[in-house]
C-alpha cells in the first residue's frame, strides 16, 4: 500500500512511472534499430553460427555443434529463417533484432509478475546498456537465452503464487528452450529452482516445491545427449583454454558493468546497494498477509541472485576460458531483474518513487547519448576487405589472414581469383576449427607450404596482400622456436603459437621483399575491436636478406 498521499497522487505517480518506462523502452527500440543500420557484416563468430546453421543436414549441423559455443536451438533458428527464403546478411541482422528486442516484454512481464511496476531500473541497468544491444542482437544464442532464463524466472514465481498445469507447462517448456539456447542457462535455472524451493519450503507448501523439480528436470535431462560433444570437444578446445581467476573475471565484469562509461557502474553499485537494503527491509518484515508475500519475494530473488552468482563463477572456472563482457549477459539479466523488483516492491512511499523516477531520467540522460554513438558501431570490416580484394588482387596473387579464426569471416566474403590461406594452413572454414589448429600445431614446420607459397608469389613479380596483422619490428625479428604442440603440466596454450607463426611471416617477408605498404579500407563507422581488421600489400623480392630490408609504409 502507498502511504502518506492521496490515491490520487498515487495513481498519478504510478502513471509517470509507466510512462516513463515506455519512453525509455521506445528509445531503447531506436537503439537496436541504429544498430542493425549500422553493424554491417558478420564478425567471425556470427559467421561461424550462421554456417553452421545452414549445413545441408541436421546431422551435419549435429556433428559441427561441438565447434561451437551453443546448443542446438540457435541453429535451428537459423535453418527455419533461412528456410523463409531470408539469407541476405541484411535479412539475418532482421532476425537478430527481433531476437535483441524480446527482452524488453520479457522484463515488463517480469515487472509485472514480481512487482506490478514498470521496470525502470532493469531498463536502465540491462536493456540500456550496450553489451546487451550490441551482443544480443548479435547472431548468437545469447538473446535467446536471456528471454528463455527470464521467462522461467517470472513464470516460476507465479507458479508459486498459482499451481496450475498451464503454468507448470509452460515453465518446463521455457526451462528446456533456455539450456538448449546457452549451456550456462543450466546453473541459472538451477538457481531459480532452488529459489523457488526456499519459498516454498518456507510455507511447508512441499506440493508446490515438487513442481518446481518437476520444471527442471527436463531441461537437465534435455542436456545428456550433448556429453559426447562435450567430451570430443574437450580434446581440442585445450589450445583455447587459458588459466582464469576471480581478479580476471571480475575485471571482465566491471568491463560489462561500467558500459558505455563509468557512470554505468555507479549505477549498478548504486541500485545494487539500495536493492540489498530493500531486501533486509522485506525480510525483517512483521507477519502479515501483505508482508508475507513481500518477504517470500525477498527470499526468492536474494537466493536466486547468491545462487546464480555462485554458479556461474564454477560455470566459468569448469570452462577454464578467458572470458569477455557478453560471457556475463545472462547474470547481468538476473541480477538487474532482481534489483528492479526488490525496489519496486520496498520502495513505495512517495519521496522514494518520486526520486526513483527523477534519478532514473537523469540517468537515461546521460547514457542515451554515448549509448547511440556505440549502437553505430560496425561489427566488423572484414568484410570490407575481403570484397575490397575479390577486385584487386589478380588470380596470380596471394593472400595471406592471420590469425587464422579470422578467416571465417574472409571465406564467407571473398569471391576473388587469389589463392589464400591462413598461419598454419587450416582446410576448412566453414567454422572455426580448433581441431584443425592443434592438428598443425602437433606437426614439424607447419608454415612450410605458406612460406614457399609467399617466395613464389613475390618472386614471380605479385603481390602478397595481408590480411588481420603480423608483428613487423625494425629491426625485422627471427621468431622463436617452438616445439611441436602438445600436453604438458601446464596444458596447452594456442597463443604463443599464433604469437610465433606471426613473426615466422613477418620476418620472411622483411628480409625477402622490397616493399610493405598498409591500404586503408575506408569505413564510416567505428568498427568493433575484436575484427578490427587491417590490410597489406607486400611486393618486390629480395634472395639474399643479408641486401636489406623491406621498406615499411604506413601502420
Amino acid at each position: 500500500m502507498f502511504r502518506s498521499w492521496s490515491r490520487s497522487h498515487a495513481a498519478s505517480l504510478l502513471r509517470i512511472e509507466v510512462t516513463l518506462g515506455l519512453i525509455l523502452t521506445a528509445l531503447i527500440i531506436g537503439l537496436h534499430f541504429l544498430h542493425l543500420l549500422h553493424a554491417g557484416g558478420f564478425w567471425r563468430d556470427e559467421t561461424s553460427a550462421i554456417q553452421l546453421g545452414l549445413m545441408p543436414s541436421l546431422s551435419q549441423v549435429w556433428s559441427h555443434l561441438n565447434f561451437d559455443s551453443f546448443p542446438i536451438l540457435l541453429s535451428i533458428v537459423l535453418r527455419a529463417w533461412s528456410g523463409l527464403g531470408l539469407q541476405s546478411d541484411f535479412s539475418f541482422r532482421i532476425l537478430g533484432l527481433l531476437v535483441g528486442l524480446t527482452v524488453l516484454p520479457v522484463l515488463w512481464w517480469n515487472a509485472r509478475q514480481l512487482s506490478g511496476s514498470a521496470p525502470i531500473v532493469a531498463l536502465l541497468l540491462f536493456a540500456l546498456s550496450p553489451v546487451t544491444l550490441r551482443w544480443g542482437d548479435s547472431l548468437r544464442a545469447y538473446g535467446l537465452g536471456i528471454f528463455f532464463v527470464l521467462l522461467f524466472l517470472g513464470l516460476t514465481w507465479k507458479l508459486i503464487q498459482r499451481q496450475t498445469r498451464l503454468i507448470c507447462s509452460v515453465a518446463t517448456l521455457a526451462a528446456v528452450l533456455a539450456v538448449q539456447s546457452l549451456y550456462q542457462d543450466a546453473f541459472v535455472i538451477g538457481a531459480i529452482c532452488l529459489g523457488g524451493l526456499v519459498v516454498t519450503l518456507r510455507r511447508r507448501n512441499f506440493r508446490t516445491s515438487g513442481l518446481i523439480v518437476v520444471t527442471g528436470i527436463p531441461a537437465a535431462l534435455s542436456l545428456l545427449p550433448y556429453w559426447g560433444l562435450v567430451t570430443r570437444a574437450r580434446e581440442w578446445n585445450v589450445v583455447a583454454e587459458a588459466p582464469i581467476d576471480l581478479p580476471r573475471m571480475a575485471q571482465v565484469l566491471r568491463d560489462a558493468l561500467s558500459a558505455p562509461n563509468d557512470f554505468a557502474l555507479c549505477l549498478w553499485a548504486i541500485f545494487g546497494a539500495a536493492a540489498l537494503l530493500s531486501c533486509c527491509f522485506l525480510l525483517s518484515k512483521p507477519s502479515s498477509p501483505v508482508a508475507g508475500d513481500d518477504t517470500d519475494l525477498g527470499c526468492f530473488l536474494c537466493t536466486i541472485t547468491v545462487a546464480t552468482t555462485i554458479s556461474y563463477y564454477l560455470f566459468l572456472k569448469l570452462l577454464n576460458f578467458q572470458t569477455e563482457t557478453w560471457y556475463y549477459l545472462v547474470w547481468m539479466a538476473i541480477v538487474a531483474v532482481a534489483i528492479d523488483s526488490l525496489l519496486s516492491r520496498a520502495l513505495r512511499d512517495h519521496w522514494s518513487l518520486t526520486l526513483r523516477l527523477g534519478f532514473a531520467v537523469l540517468a537515461a540522460t546521460l547514457l542515451l547519448p554515448e549509448n547511440a554513438e556505440l549502437a553505430r558501431t560496425r561489427m566488423t570490416n572484414g568484410d570490407l576487405i575481403a570484397r575490397h580484394l575479390s577486385q584487386v588482387a589478380s588470380k596470380d596473387d596471394f593472400i595471406l589472414v592471420h590469425p587464422w579464426f579470422s578467416a571465417v569471416t574472409f571465406h564467407r566474403y571473398y569471391s576473388g581469383q587469389a589463392k589464400w590461406s591462413t598461419l598454419p594452413p587450416i582446410s576448412d572454414f566453414e567454422v572455426q576449427r580448433h581441431d584443425l589448429f592443434k592438428q598443425q600445431i602437433e606437426r614439424n614446420q607447419p608454415l612450410r607450404p605458406v612460406i614457399e607459397q609467399l617466395e613464389r608469389t613475390l618472386r614471380s613479380g605479385h603481390d602478397v596482400w595481408v590480411v588481420g596483422y603480423l608483428p613487423f619490428s625494425m629491426p625485422p625479428r627471427p621468431a622463436p622456436h617452438l616445439e611441436p604442440g602438445r600436453q604438458t603440466e601446464t596444458g596447452w596454450r594456442g597463443g604463443p603459437f599464433m604469437m610465433a607463426f606471426g613473426m615466422e611471416a613477418a620476418y620472411y617477408v622483411q628480409t625477402h621483399s622490397l616493399r610493405i605498404e598498409a591500404i586503408p579500407i575506408k569505413v564510416s563507422d567505428p568498427v568493433n575491436s575484436y575484427e578490427r581488421q587491417r590490410l597489406a600489400r607486400i611486393s618486390g623480392w629480395q634472395p639474399d636478406p643479408r641486401s636489406g630490408n623491406a621498406v615499411v609504409l604506413g601502420n
